[in-house]
């Protein structure tokens, strides 16, 4: 019988940890991981570990004292060291390129190589503006609640797509089901503007909303992600499947991996509420 574990999901850069409940053939602990390259000079993180069985009461397992590396489609390399467990840090403050292509290199301790597809870091418009709209509150007393939007240009070439990140006081709003994506099918080439009204913010409130490129797999990832854990629980849901990872294990292709690598740029923009 097919069994239910839980992974702790780092699913982009700078989130906390997702706890997500996938459906997998069994319960032979899974490599997990969480990798992105972005246009942002800083220590480029990379983090591995482990996922557990559902009914497991211990914490998840790191993956410590792997080889880590990123290398682009010229043959530049980044170099990760272990900075705490399970989590690796490049060896310099770096950045990815637009266009280059990257591919995630690694090699755990027992010599176990696995390699992701590479993935093209595409360039990211700058966000126009944020507004603020007063939305009713049905909750509590406070007369005013406010929620955010963003407002952004489509590039002219279709095939973009879009993942955003929203921080209220500086902490990330959200779970991996509240996952914000679009694609620019319905918009190419225009202006357009996204609601985050999942998400209340009061008078003196800062709020930062960043704006993230997405390859289409990468999309593609996200998208199923947000659909298998939002179902999750619902009596009317399908039954739960493994979300396909782009990573693999060189010498047996057949080996579940759970997570995603991929490669982004990074708009920002920030507005106090009032």
């Amino acid at each position: 019988m097919t069994r239910f574990i839980i992974i702790a999901l780092f699913v982009v850069l700078w989130s906390c940890e997702d706890p997500v409940s996938i459906n997998i053939p069994n319960s032979t602990p899974k490599l997990v991981v969480d990798g992105v390259i972005t246009d942002v000079q800083t220590l480029q993180e990379i983090r591995l570990l482990y996922s557990n069985d559902f009914n497991s009461t211990t914490g998840t397992d790191k993956a410590n004292g792997a080889t880590v590396r990123i290398i682009d489609n010229i043959g530049q390399a980044i170099d990760f060291l272990e900075a705490t467990d399970g989590l690796y840090q490049s060896t310099a403050v770096v950045s990815g390129n637009y266009g280059n292509s990257y591919q995630l290199q690694i090699e755990l301790s027992d010599g176990t190589t696995y390699e992701s597809d590479f993935q093209v870091l595409k360039p990211t418009p700058a966000i126009d503006f944020l507004s603020v709209n007063i939305v009713p509150n049905l909750r509590n007393d406070d007369p005013e609640v406010f929620n955010v939007s963003v407002h952004t240009t489509d590039f002219i070439e279709m095939g973009d797509f879009y993942r955003w990140k929203i921080f209220k006081n500086g902490f990330q709003l959200g779970n991996i089901s509240d996952v914000i994506l679009r694609s620019d099918r319905l918009f190419n080439q225009n202006q357009f503007s996204v609601e985050f009204d999942a998400f209340e913010f009061s008078s003196g409130d800062s709020c930062i909303i960043e704006q993230y490129s997405l390859s289409e797999p990468a999309f593609e990832f996200f998208r199923l992600l947000q659909i298998q854990t939002g179902e999750l629980g619902r009596s009317t849901s399908t039954e739960p499947s493994p979300v396909k990872s782009n990573i693999y294990n060189i010498n047996d292709h057949s080996e579940v991996v759970l997570g995603f690598f991929y490669a982004t740029s990074v708009s920002q923009a920030e507005i106090v509420v009032e």
